[in-house]
């Protein structure tokens, strides 16, 4: 990032919510999300490896936890819940419209067909994590997999039921 994101952090560093690390070079997600799993795997149950501007947003009125806990408790070797991404364009936007945030200005999604909303994000055990070798895969320990919502095997980085 090239604006005062560290300033805008600050706050939030000194009081212990948000640990900060410079990760220079233009592919340094996977970096970020292996630096995270490494430093804070048994520091909580569950992570969940999303960029800035994406969203976890359950279809029913549970919470994400409770989700989660569900989808684990269907298979003892689920380790990571697989999500599928819904990808938003432009909203036929020309401009940004700066004055409004993500969530009031892109309003319309790619349909459910759309090829890549088959890609996924996860939230993980990160203890039963080898390594995250994309932003759409993670790699167990034997046996562990990720699931859908359902429960089902996700294979790879797609999920496409």
């Amino acid at each position: 990032s090239t604006d005062n994101i560290k300033e805008i952090l600050q706050p939030y560093i000194e009081n212990g919510i948000v640990d900060y690390m410079i990760c220079p070079g233009k592919t340094a997600q996977m970096l970020a999300y292996n630096d995270a799993l490494q430093s804070f795997k048994f520091d909580c149950k569950y992570m969940a490896f999303i960029d800035i501007d994406e969203f976890i947003l359950p279809k029913n009125n549970k919470s994400i936890i409770e989700v989660v806990n569900e989808v684990f408790a269907l298979n003892p070797n689920i380790a990571g819940l697989a999500m599928n991404w819904h990808i938003f364009g432009s909203s036929d936007q020309e401009n940004a419209d700066f004055s409004k945030g993500v969530l009031q200005r892109f309003l319309h999604r790619a349909e459910n067909n759309f090829f890549r909303n088959e890609n996924v994000k996860t939230i993980a055990n990160p203890r039963y994590i080898y390594i995250i070798a994309n932003p759409h895969f993670v790699l167990y320990y034997d046996g562990k997999f990720s699931a859908n919502e359902n429960g089902e095997h996700v294979p790879l980085n797609l999920n496409e039921s």
